[in-house]
């Protein structure tokens, strides 16, 4: 099951717009996280 596919299942399917909105904050960080790390490896010289 992919993130997004569980923020859908649990904030429509199964009536838990709370526990969606907190897997899509949790996503949305490690996202970040991983473009912050992405950029500054590539940026090194």
């Amino acid at each position: 099951l992919t993130p997004a596919l569980l923020v859908y299942q649990r904030g429509i399917a199964q009536g838990e717009p709370d526990a969606a909105a907190a897997i899509g904050l949790i996503l949305v960080t490690g996202v970040l996280v991983i473009a912050t790390v992405a950029r500054r490896i590539t940026e090194r010289d």
